[in-house]
């Protein structure tokens, strides 16, 4: 998680949600990263995820570590960062914290990670 806090400090200031974003695999190992700001109009899920081209395989087992909550759903309409993630047959989504914005979507994350 300390990588996806350093990445969001790279996002600008000027961005509503300043968010960092690391895949790791199973023995993780560091896969992909992203952070708001660094592809315009995307979110720090969506960029790190889309830097798996081809390696998709990879996350099998892994991890996403993202300093707030993925969304779910967009008022954009585009994909949420939640339906990327569940693309993924990663073991863990871990989150720093979560937005009383986006709080009320958190239950989305229950379709992530599998509850005791």
């Amino acid at each position: 998680m300390a990588r996806a806090v350093e990445l969001s400090s790279m996002s600008p200031e000027t961005k509503t949600f300043r968010v960092g974003c690391v895949i790791t695999d199973k023995d993780g190992k560091e896969l992909a990263t992203g952070f708001t700001g660094e592809k315009e109009g995307f979110h720090a899920e969506e960029i790190a995820i889309s830097k798996l081209e081809g390696r998709r395989a990879e996350t099998e087992g892994g991890s996403i570590f993202s300093t707030v909550e993925p969304c779910h759903p967009r008022k954009s309409g585009k994909t949420s960062c939640t339906s990327h993630i569940l693309t993924l047959k990663l073991a863990r989504v871990s989150m720093c914290s979560m937005s009383r914005r986006l709080s009320s979507r958190a239950r989305a994350l229950k379709r992530c990670v599998p509850t005791d």
